[in-house]
């Protein structure tokens, strides 16, 4: 009797059910793991732009500014942090950008299009943060509530996805996981 090598048809489909099986466990924990990755990474730029600005206002003694910026040169009006953002001197403590005299320290590109990023004080909506020669907040808006940002994937507003950063009054800067309180 000859020897035959290969496989049988119940075999080749019973590996083909276990690779199905796998895949089905696996594909959304991958959505899971690629949701975290990016938002972490999105919230974690905005908290080094801001420690950046803050320390960049106490080094140099002057207020500096993080707004939202559709173009990365001037400051949006708008609470669509998501377009985008850039940091400057801010010389007349004013949250908007004179091209000409204020100097443009760091900008950021729009983000994944399908993450929703907002800031708010209290109910007020905040297009900007200014950092005073001290670290402390400087806002009109801020001065008597902390400014709390919020980011998460579009169509996914729960604890799990969404990440906070919370900016006091003193300047101190936190992010956690979850809905900002």
């Amino acid at each position: 009797m000859k020897k035959v090598n290969g496989f049988t048809l119940i075999e080749l489909l019973v590996v083909i059910a276990i690779i199905g099986i796998l895949m089905a466990i696996g594909i959304p924990s991958y959505k899971a793991v690629t949701y975290n990755s990016r938002v972490s990474s999105e919230i974690n730029a905005m908290l080094g732009d801001l420690q950046f600005a803050r320390s960049e206002a106490q080094k140099g003694g002057l207020s500096v500014t993080v707004c939202a910026s559709a173009n990365q040169s001037t400051c949006a009006s708008n609470n669509v942090w998501g377009a985008g953002w850039i940091v400057f001197i801010d010389l007349d403590s004013n949250g908007a950008r004179n091209t000409t005299t204020e100097p443009l320290l760091r900008k950021q590109s729009t983000l994944a299009t399908n993450d929703v990023f907002t800031a708010l004080s209290g109910t007020a909506v905040v297009s900007y943060i200014t950092f005073n020669r001290l670290g402390y907040l400087k806002n009109s808006i801020a001065v008597t509530q902390d400014v709390k940002m919020s980011l998460h994937p579009q169509n996914e507003l729960s604890a799990t996805w969404t990440r906070c950063l919370q900016a006091s009054q003193i300047g101190s800067l936190k992010v956690t996981k979850g809905l900002c309180p």
